[in-house]
């Protein structure tokens, strides 16, 4: 699965990728109620959301705190993020590559929200507002909300089980859209859309994705 050499190779531009694959994890018990996927591991059914439901749940956004990998800079936190950036991002099979940040749907240094975070058994730490769409067994897209313990969830290493969800409060809203309509956030691939499903959501954006590309193509004509 994907290692550090992985990563490196993708922000230097490698049009190779590596598609996320499912890795065996830790066995037992585990609580949450799931579906077999058609990679044996558990996808994801329907699941209450606990009762202290955010005011702003309709925002899709990640706190400032969070990281993006970048060319250069490295680790760069999300509030540090500007249009036309080029961050570690996914195709929709899971495949690892750079792509360009070609909107800020959403940024607000100051603001406050409520956010899912999600631990997972192979060390990562993702938080996002609970209508954001993260993915999981086959690359699904899911509400944030909808993961719980046990279930799994796509990273820049492969899938791995959830071991914790909690709620925090934290600073900072923030939305980059990229040309690819994913982004790797804290090393989880995450889409950047909420609410919609995420195939619906990327073609209602391809206007702003195409005038972007317009945009580009002028710029490098002059």
């Amino acid at each position: 699965c994907c290692n550090a050499m992985n990563k490196e190779q993708a922000v230097h531009a490698s049009d190779k990728g590596r598609q996320v694959r499912a890795k065996s994890h830790e066995g037992g018990s585990q609580s949450g109620s799931w579906e077999s996927g058609g990679n044996g591991l558990p996808s994801i059914k329907s699941q209450s959301f606990p009762s202290h439901e955010p005011m702003s749940e309709s925002a899709g956004c990640f706190p400032g705190l969070s990281l993006v990998l970048t060319p250069g800079a490295g680790y760069t936190r999300m509030e540090d993020v500007g249009g036309n950036d080029n961050v570690l991002a996914a195709d929709i099979n899971g495949n690892l590559k750079m792509s360009r940040v070609v909107q800020l749907l959403d940024r607000s240094a100051t603001a406050t929200g409520n956010f899912v975070e999600l631990e997972t058994s192979n060390g990562r730490t993702v938080r996002a507002t609970p209508l954001h769409l993260l993915f999981g067994s086959n690359m699904a897209a899911n509400f944030a909300k909808s993961f719980q313990v046990g279930n799994v969830m796509a990273t820049s290493d492969g899938f791995s089980r959830i071991t914790g969800v909690s709620i925090k409060e934290l600073q900072g809203l923030h939305a980059p859209l990229t040309a690819d309509g994913l982004i790797v956030v804290d090393d989880v691939i995450a889409s950047c859309y909420a609410q919609k499903g995420h195939q619906g959501a990327h073609w209602v954006m391809s206007p702003i994705r195409v005038l972007h590309s317009l945009k580009g193509s002028k710029a490098a004509v002059s």
